[in-house]
Parts: structure tokens; sequence; C-alpha cells
């Protein structure tokens, strides 16, 4: 998903002006009752938007009851056997649930917070496929490794096997609770 104009969301704690750039039409009248426009919201010129946006995200989440693990982009909520997990990439969660009635509930809550754009079934994530089959989730950087082999004029080398982990422990980093 993608939440739409996340900088502008969260309000702004200090008192922050801004004066209105120079060759922009205001009327005199507006001038001189208002040389500057305190910003009430964020705005993503500001050195503090990422910190806000964060921490209203941050808040939004953990009022949705979502535990948020050590990972510092990752929340998790349980219920009974059902869970959903979130990794929060900025303004991008990505949202996935053993429970379709689960996912829906919290992404309708989430909706209800933000305004959000739903850009379907997850395919690419900072740079990695993400290929979705019925019992697994296959992970691959191939467009990139494929421009680093270009990059080095090795693109025609002959590639081999490496081994790589196949299990992993299904469990959050927040103090070792497994919540799957």
């Amino acid at each position: 998903m993608d939440v739409v104009t996340a900088f502008l969301n969260p309000d702004v704690e200090e008192e922050i002006y801004i004066q209105f750039r120079q060759g922009l039409e205001v009327p005199e009248e507006f001038k001189k009752r208002a040389p500057a426009l305190r910003l009430l919201k964020g705005l993503y010129v500001l050195k503090q938007a990422p910190r806000l946006w964060n921490d209203a995200v941050h808040a939004t989440l953990h009022r949705l009851n979502l535990t948020h693990c050590n990972s510092p982009c990752l929340y998790v909520r349980k219920e009974k056997s059902d869970f959903v997990i979130i990794a929060l990439y900025v303004d991008d969660p990505i949202l996935t649930s053993n429970s379709s009635a689960l996912l829906s509930k919290v992404e309708i809550a989430l909706k209800e917070n933000y305004k959000m754009t739903d850009l379907g079934e997850l395919s690419w994530c900072l740079g990695i496929q993400v290929a979705q089959c019925q019992d697994s989730v296959q992970l691959t950087q191939r467009s990139h490794i494929l421009k680093m082999l270009e990059r080095f004029g090795m693109q025609d080398c002959k590639p081999c096997k490496t081994s790589s982990a196949v299990h992993f422990k299904k469990e959050c980093l927040s103090g070792g609770r497994n919540f799957i």
C-alpha cells in the first residue's frame, strides 16, 4: 500500500512560519494581515517531516494493537492463531497475514486514519523482486545482479550454484516472543 502525502498528515509541534515566495500572486490585503504563514501540518521540505511522520504512524499502529518489534520497521498483531505483519518503509506499508478477515480489518482501520492507495499484490520492494506461489514466497535480485554484471563487463560469465539458508525461525525480534 502507499500512504498518499504521508508527510502532510502529522501536526507540527513547534511554531514554524513560512513567508510567501517572491513572485507569488497574493492579494495585498492578505499579505498585510499575514506576512508569514504558520504551519499546522508537516511539509516535505521540513527537516522534521520524516520524524513527525514516523511518530504519527507509530502511534496509529500502536492504537490498532500492533506490537512494534525491535526491527525499526516491523509491526505485528496476533489474535488467537491469526496474525498480521506490517513492514513499513517510510510511507509504504507491506501487509501480510494468514487471515484475510484480520488483514481486511487492519486495512480498513489504516484507511480510516490515512488516505491510502492499494498497490495490489507485492511484486517489487527495495529492488527485490517478490514472486508469490501457492506455498512459498520467492525473493530475487536478478535485475540488480544483471546490472552489476554488465557494469563490470561480466554479463557473459558462467554461473554456479551457491548454498543459502532454507529454514528460518518464525519469531519477532522483540524479546524473542513467537508471534507466528
